[in-house]
Order: C-alpha cells, then sequence, then structure tokens
C-alpha cells in the first residue's frame, strides 16, 4: 500500500542545515529552533481546556516560587515524564498542544537558566521568578498534555518533540526534511503516514508546485487579496498574525545620534503608509495590532514632506534579516524609488541562525535588525513586553527604566481600560526614543489542498483542521456520521441483550475480594480496631451483593418476557442508583485498599497519594462504588509481578467540577490490540486466571453513576487506569451518627 505523504513548503533559507542539538542542561542560552514547522497548523475541538499534566500547584508571593507537583504521565516511548524533563523543557523549548508536528521555536519568556529550578523529586519542583507576571504563564504551559521535551533529547532526534513524528532523512542540498509516524506512538488514527518539508527560493516557486500537486500546502504571509486569484478560495485564515518591528542599532555609527533615528523614523513612517493597499499591514504605524478594545491610535511620528539635508547622509543602512521572506516584507515596504528620493539604500546582511542576532548588532555587524513578533488576535501583553530591557528579543539592548516600571505593572492593572493606558503610555516612550520602528501586521494563510483531509481520520479522532470552505467535505463526513450512528444503534441493541445474562456472573465475581478477607480474619488473633472496621466493611458489601442477587432473580420472575427484562433493567446501566449519598471518594479508596491488603497480605507495595489541595466529594451509591474500586484495584494487582512491583493511586482535582482517580500499575503492559478490548466481557488480557469481569463491571457502574472510565497502557511499562467523577459542593455539616 503507497504511503500517504503530507508535502510542505517551508520558508526560510538554508534552515535545514542549520539544525544542531540544544545546547547543554547547563547552559543559561537557549537555542530557538527553526520555526518551519509552523505551515501544518492544527486546531483542537472546542472544548474546555482542562488540567493534563500538573497535580497540583502552590503559589508563595514572599519567595515569589511556584511549587508545581506532576502527574503520571508517559513519553510516547513509554518512559515516565519526571521533574529534570520539564526543566529541560522550560529551559529549551515546548512542543505545542495545539500543533500536530512541530516543536516551536523557544518562547521568550522561558528561556532561563537552571538555576531558576529546583527539583524536589521525580514529580515535584520549584520555580523561582523574576516577576509575578510570568507565574500564571508558567502555571498554564505546564497543562499542556505530552507538551514536555526529554532531557536527553536535541534538534537531530526530537525536532517535534514528543509528538507523533520523528526524522527520517534530510537532504540539506536539496532543502528537504522527512518525518515518518514514530512507531513508538500509541494512539488511534492520525492523519498521514509521513511529513515532507520543501524549501522554496521564493513565493512563486511555492504557487506553481502548488498548483502541479508537488506540495499539499503552504503559508502566505500577508492579506488573502494579495494572493493570485486561482489560490484564494484554497486559503484558510490562522488564528495568529505577525507583527513586524525593525529595531535600530543605537552602538552603530550610524544611528548612534537620536537626530538620525528620529529622521529615518519619519521616513520609514511614510513608506508604511504609502504601500501598495493590496500589501498593506496597518494604515497606521501603531504597535497594537487592529488596536485593543477598538482602539486604533494616529500615527505618533509624521511623515515628512521633502528630503533632509540629514537624511542624504544615509547612504546605506545594513538590515539584518534571517530569511529571504523578511528581505521581501522589507522591499515591499521601503520602495527603492522612496528611498532614493531621500538619499538612502537598504543592505541586507543574512544572519544564519536566530540565536545569532544580538550578537550581530553588539559587533556592529548590523545598523537595525527586522523582527517578527507571533501574536494571537489581540494579545497586545504579550507584544508590549518585548521592549522590556531583559527580553530576550530585545536584541540592540534597549534599556529603559521607566518603560521597565511600565511593564511590570501591567498585572497590576484593575481594568482593560487601565491596561490600554499604560500601553499608550509604554508606546509613546517607545516611540519617542527611536528605538523600534512598526512596521505593520501581517495576517497569515494556509493555502492547502482539501481533498486530503477528507479521508483523514484526524477530523474524528485528533480535532479538525482549520475549517475549509469545501461543502463537499462537510457533506462526506456528514453523510459518514449518520452512516457510523446507525451502526452504533445496531451494537447497542445487540449488547442490551447480552447483559441481561451477565449480572448473576457480576455480582459472583464481585463477592470473591470480601469473602478473601473475612476468611483470613476468623482464624486468626484478636482482631485490632483497623481490622475490625475491614470485618464490619466486608459484611455490609456481602450483605449487599446478596441483597442484589435476590432483586435480580425476583425481577427475573417477575418479568412477563425477556424483552421487558432488558427495557427496565439493561443489566447494571441504571442511569443513577436508587440510593445515592454523599460519600468522600478518598476515604473509600482507602476502606477498599485495607481490604485488599488484608485479602492480598503477601502482595506487592500498594500505596494511596492525594493531592495536598484534594476536594473528593462525591453523590454516589457508597456500595457500588467500593464494588468498582475494588475490580479495578484487583485487576492492576493481577497483573503485577515480583518484588518490586508496585501499584500506585493517585487522587486529584480536574479543573472546579471534576475529581480524578488514578491507578497505575508497572506490570506489562498492554499492546494496542489489547487495549482496545480491555472492555469487552471475558477478556482478561496477559492474565490467563482472571475471568476478565473485573473491569467490564467497573465501567457498567462508573458510566451508570455520570462518571468516566479509561485506560492506557504500553508495552513494557504498565498501565494506568483513569476515572472521573463530578464533584459534590456541601453547603450544610452533616450530622454525626449516634453511637449506641
Amino acid at each position: 500500500m503507497k504511503k500517504s505523504i503530507y508535502k510542505i513548503a517551508m520558508w526560510g533559507h538554508k534552515w535545514p542545515t542549520n539544525l544542531k542539538p540544544l545546547p547543554p542542561i547547563t547552559s543559561a542560552k537557549a537555542q530557538i529552533l527553526p520555526n518551519i514547522y509552523e505551515t501544518l497548523y492544527w486546531r483542537k475541538s472546542a472544548q474546555e481546556f482542562g488540567t493534563e499534566f500538573v497535580s497540583s500547584s502552590h503559589w508563595c508571593k514572599e519567595t515569589q516560587q511556584l511549587t508545581l507537583r506532576l502527574k503520571s504521565r508517559r513519553f510516547h516511548s513509554g518512559r515516565e515524564v519526571t521533574s529534570e524533563d520539564v526543566v529541560y523543557s522550560l529551559c529549551q523549548g515546548f512542543k505545542h498542544q495545539f500543533r500536530q508536528s512541530n516543536n516551536c521555536w523557544n518562547y521568550s519568556a522561558i528561556q532561563m537558566d537552571t538555576e531558576n529550578f529546583s527539583i524536589i523529586n521525580p514529580k515535584t519542583f520549584i520555580v523561582r521568578l523574576k516577576s509575578i507576571s510570568r507565574r500564571q504563564f508558567f502555571t498554564e504551559i505546564s497543562k499542556l498534555f505530552f507538551a514536555i521535551r526529554p532531557k536527553d533529547s536535541d534538534a537531530t532526534s526530537h525536532i517535534i518533540g514528543t509528538g507523533p513524528y520523528v526524522v527520517s532523512s534530510r537532504i540539506s542540498s536539496a532543502g528537504v526534511i522527512s518525518l515518518d509516524r514514530s512507531p513508538m506512538v500509541n494512539i488511534k488514527g492520525g492523519a498521514f503516514d509521513g511529513l515532507e518539508f520543501i524549501e522554496f527560493e521564493d513565493q512563486w516557486q511555492k504557487e506553481e508546485a502548488f498548483r502541479e500537486g508537488q506540495i499539499h500546502e503552504f503559508t502566505h504571509f500577508g492579506q488573502a487579496r494579495s494572493l493570485p486569484a486561482d489560490l484564494i478560495e484554497s486559503a484558510v485564515a490562522n488564528d495568529f498574525q505577525y507583527v513586524s518591528l525593525l529595531q535600530l542599532n543605537g552602538r552603530s555609527e550610524l544611528f548612534s545620534n537620536s537626530n538620525r533615528r528620529y529622521e529615518f523614523s519619519k521616513v520609514a513612517a511614510l513608506c508604511v503608509q504609502s504601500m501598495d493597499p493590496t500589501f498593506r499591514f496597518l494604515p497606521s504605524t501603531g504597535i497594537i495590532p487592529q488596536g485593543y478594545l477598538g482602539h486604533r491610535q494616529k500615527p505618533l511620528l509624521q511623515p515628512v514632506s521633502g528630503p533632509k539635508e540629514s537624511i542624504v547622509e544615509l547612504t546605506s543602512i545594513k538590515v539584518g534579516i534571517t530569511n529571504l521572506r523578511q528581505k521581501s516584507e522589507m522591499q515591499t515596504v521601503f520602495k527603492e524609488d522612496l528611498l532614493s528620493y531621500f538619499g538612502m539604500k537598504l543592505e541586507y546582511v543574512l544572519i544564519e541562525s536566530c540565536d545569532q542576532r544580538a550578537e550581530y548588532a553588539r559587533d556592529l555587524k548590523v545598523d537595525a535588525i527586522l523582527v517578527n513578533l507571533k501574536v494571537k488576535n489581540d494579545n497586545c501583553k504579550e507584544l508590549i513586553s518585548i521592549f522590556a530591557s531583559d527580553h530576550p528579543k530585545n536584541y540592540m539592548g534597549i534599556k529603559n527604566d521607566e518603560v521597565d516600571r511600565w511593564i511590570q505593572s501591567l498585572p497590576k492593572s484593575k481594568s482593560k481600560q487601565v491596561e490600554l493606558e499604560k500601553f499608550k503610555k509604554i508606546e509613546e516612550l517607545v516611540m519617542q526614543s527611536c528605538y523600534c520602528l512598526p512596521l505593520g501586521y501581517i495576517p497569515t494563510f494556509q493555502v492547502r489542498q482539501s481533498q486530503w483531509m477528507m479521508d483523514s481520520d484526524l477530523w474524528f479522532e485528533r480535532g479538525a483542521f482549520v475549517p475549509v470552505t469545501s461543502e463537499k467535505v462537510a457533506n462526506q463526513l456528514q453523510s459518514r456520521r449518520i452512516r457510523f450512528e446507525a451502526l452504533q444503534n445496531q451494537v447497542t441493541e445487540l449488547m442490551e441483550y447480552k447483559q441481561a445474562y451477565a449480572a448473576i456472573e457480576q455480582i459472583d465475581h464481585d463477592l470473591r475480594t470480601p469473602i478473601t478477607a473475612l476468611n483470613l480474619l476468623k482464624d486468626g488473633d484478636p482482631l485490632d480496631h483497623r481490622s475490625q472496621r475491614l470485618l464490619v466493611d466486608s459484611v455490609e458489601r456481602i450483605n449487599g451483593l446478596v441483597s442484589e442477587l435476590h432483586s435480580e432473580v425476583k425481577r427475573i420472575h417477575l418479568l412477563k418476557d425477556f424483552t421487558s427484562f432488558v427495557e427496565n433493567k439493561k443489566g447494571f446501566q441504571r442511569a443513577r442508583d436508587e440510593h445515592p449519598q454523599v460519600v468522600s471518594l478518598l476515604d473509600t479508596v482507602i476502606t477498599v485498599v485495607g481490604e485488599v491488603q488484608v485479602a492480598r497480605p503477601d502482595h506487592q507495595s500498594l500505596k494511596v497519594h492525594p493531592s495536598q489541595s484534594l476536594d473528593s466529594l462525591v453523590c454516589l451509591d457508597p456500595h457500588q462504588l467500593k464494588r468498582a474500586l475494588s475490580n479495578v484495584i484487583n485487576n492492576s494487582l493481577e497483573t503485577t509481578k515480583g518484588a518490586k512491583a508496585s501499584v500506585n493511586i493517585e487522587l486529584y482535582n480536574e479543573g472546579p467540577n471534576k475529581v480524578v482517580l488514578e491507578v497505575i500499575d508497572d506490570g506489562p503492559g498492554m499492546t494496542p490490540q489489547q487495549l482496545e478490548k480491555i472492555f469487552e466481557h471475558g477478556f482478561s488480557g496477559a492474565n490467563k486466571g482472571s475471568s476478565g469481569l473485573g473491569l467490564t463491571i467497573a465501567k457498567s457502574i462508573i458510566e451508570a453513576q455520570e462518571g468516566e472510565i479509561e485506560v492506557h497502557s504500553f508495552p513494557g511499562y504498565g498501565t494506568t487506569v483513569r476515572m472521573k467523577w463530578p464533584k459534590t459542593q456541601v453547603t450544610t455539616t452533616p450530622s454525626k451518627p449516634m453511637l449506641s
């Protein structure tokens, strides 16, 4: 079968030959990876974003320290993610949660040295922040699921971080990087078998290659109307844009004089306002893209009416660029005839690597550097922070104490209006110095062949791509969904008949653990308080199961026919238990664990790890809850072998409305084929002595009580069973039970 290779045009100049391993973790200087992977843009489905990575966090205002506790997560290779991996990632760069294939260049806000971190244990570490404004950034970015790079990774072997593709070949002479789907990836589906990034000299070559079918996608910078007419229908807008800033080198001989900087800034303002409307980025030279809260400021620098003698002296201006696209952008803004009218010309200096820009400015190799800042919608706070003296993209070393104070005060703004006034003040101070000239706002579009998306299960499994303008795609997807739902209904109807016969077998399976505990306690020494409590709980569980068994038998006898039985019973999948109670999930777990430990005294380690800020009240049937937890825990214990084997139980809150329980074992794990059958009736995986009912029963109980259950596993690296329930808010204090 022919492999489906998705081919993307990458922009830039000689970037494939410049990919190199990241610097050592002890280095304070972070490597900025080339941004060639932005072209395959992928959007998650519109759902509330949860805490997928951080179990808990604590911020200490006095010491400016953020303590993060990690959940149990694994890389696609199967290795557990540790605090060292997260520290490495904070220094070196993240894989975005909304990108399928790229491991973005380093974020400026996380370019930090390792001395800012303290590792407490493999799951806990402390971040010392220089300013309180960064706390929210660290907290949010650390929640990204599988957004962490392995600590021993480098740009050659992990260009895409822990994503589903790995580099298979790099042909530097041809400007091609090929990626294949990783054999270690344990996820269903995926868009393509491989990706191929191809370098082109200019925009025209990319457009021709797209028309001839040599590539399936390329990125267009600028307005959609600047595309050829036949390609406009294939363009899809991205939700990220770029703002271009020209930083002037105040140390160079040319711009060390403030008057020369001011005169050149006026010429730049005239050039921007004189641009062709098709390519114009902004109607003014304002820093804030599209305005903020509808605000659109007037140009602070008025264009000059004619040449000045001081400008005539500026015969040559050396502008540092990092790729040919930036050169094209500068030529679009600064027309040669307009510059020559003022006695100027631009010379372009190609900076081979993005992290060399500060070096070129310091060594006076350039008079100015063009910087493109990526922003999302009206994210002005991120944009305005570039003018801080400690910002990594402040390549010219511009320092203004007053600007720093205003930027540091932004997080303390009590309203959007106050924040806007601060933006205006910062902009005014920056423009007065004329060190940084805003050239415009650049929207971006993906020009892609939508036919390639139609047969991709990425629509269903991993979220949709950016919407396309093809009704044919939407109609085909809708018809497939209708056929799929019809098949689901048929399967559900057959399963209802099957579940009716399974009730008695399930109850028999649940009786094993409490009966085993009773047998071990009955002939032993006098019982201590803990053993007495376990004895009472075991008896209560047995009584509950026996009562349920009597009810099942009586129900079967009373019902007139099998169809009536299915309609009223449907196995154990009742919409809600008849007698739900507000119970503590943590207390219930401790009770079940104690019961299991008595029944399995010689078994391996079984530990409970609750979150410090755990709120575990849920409204459920306590007997059914214990029944489900006992089945899950016993199932994990049965799969683990050896003296060092262990099972860990973690409890934590997920957002304000969910409580999560994870049962994690270090057993042999399961293959993707086994994982697909994990909830099937009678499937027992690697444990041949099991009846194969444990997880089947647990799933039916948990889902009947508005809960969720999912299983993650990888061969050789154990299994994690994750369960979720909605939390219950208690407004009154329950009365204490009377003692007889």
